[in-house]
């Protein structure tokens, strides 16, 4: 099964969606012709509706106070940031260096996972917990998903769709207008000449 229909079926299935919900499929659908894996993808829709509608338990939930807008699971690369930040205690400034460049798979960034657990004993968490944490961002840093780059993609879709569903006839008319009054003619005269394009 595709991601794309993955999607569908969890929405038709679920009616009452939120913008969280909405948010984290879109930012699911970006990722996803990049380099999430689909076995991946599927199962993590599955995980966050299931712990949605059924609730979690606190053995499930990874630090809730970062993830209780995704149900406990760790999904995006915001959420891991503020995670290293609070376990660490390094600025965020430099948790975001850190994972863009674990995203990287860079060398440097990884071996920073035994001054990360060195610190988070240092600050009072458990050693066996530090690790997990640390094992799940380094070995999912290309999987995380950017939060604030699906949110405003969202609120544009929703705009779009909101334009297209009750101002549809004006657009419409506006670019019927343009397309009349702007003659892109010379353009792409430009462009055929540049780069040597010739008509079939």
């Amino acid at each position: 099964m595709s991601l794309s229909r993955t999607i569908i079926k969890q929405i038709i299935k679920y009616k009452n969606l939120n913008f969280e919900d909405l948010t984290f499929l879109i930012a699911l659908s970006y990722n996803f012709c990049m380099e999430i894996e689909p076995t991946y993808a599927e199962s993590l829709i599955e995980k966050y509706f299931s712990r949605k509608f059924t609730g979690i338990t606190k053995d499930d939930s990874l630090f809730s106070e970062i993830t209780n807008n995704t149900n406990g699971l760790l999904v995006y690369r915001e959420q891991a940031e503020k995670l290293i930040t609070h376990i660490s205690g390094i600025t965020e400034e430099k948790a975001h260096i850190l994972v863009r460049n674990l995203r990287k798979c860079d060398a440097e960034a990884r071996s920073f996972g035994h001054e990360f657990v060195k610190s988070g004993v240092s600050n009072g968490y458990e050693e066996s917990e530090v690790c997990k944490i640390w094992e799940f961002i380094s070995l999912r840093s290309q999987s995380l998903l950017d939060y604030d780059f699906s949110l405003a993609l969202g609120w544009l879709l929703y705009q779009i769709e909101y334009l297209n569903t009750y101002y549809s006839y004006i657009i419409n008319q506006e670019i019927e207008s343009f397309e009349k009054s702007y003659d892109i003619t010379p353009i792409l005269e430009t462009i055929k000449r540049e780069h040597n394009i010739t008509p079939f």
